[in-house]
């Protein structure tokens, strides 16, 4: 899990500075993005700052803190109360204190 959020930061800082490369952006000093040879300039750069920020953010909602919220009372506690109703249902030898362990 931790190789997958690390390689997919590397993939997004490396299209980020694609994107801002043929975008032409510049530093806050005017320099072409493609000539900053220092990558803590480069990553400190107001473009890539923003490119990142936005990648983080999209990344982060819905998908991380909206979606598993809601799914999981749903899938561990519904589903599970559904699936024992139906198996209690089914079997008409399932009866009193053991219908109700299900």
């Amino acid at each position: 899990c931790t190789f997958n959020v690390l390689l997919d930061f590397v993939m997004t800082y490396i299209t980020a500075y694609k994107i801002i490369k043929g975008l032409e952006f510049r530093t806050y000093f005017g320099i072409p993005i493609e000539h900053v040879s220092s990558f803590t300039d480069r990553f400190e750069s107001y473009a890539m700052q923003r490119l990142l920020a936005d990648n983080a953010f999209s990344y982060l909602f819905p998908s991380t803190c909206l979606v598993p919220f809601i799914l999981e009372p749903i899938i561990t506690i519904y589903v599970p109360l559904k699936m024992g109703q139906i198996i209690v249902r089914c079997h008409p030898e399932i009866k009193g204190h053991e219908a109700d362990t299900w």
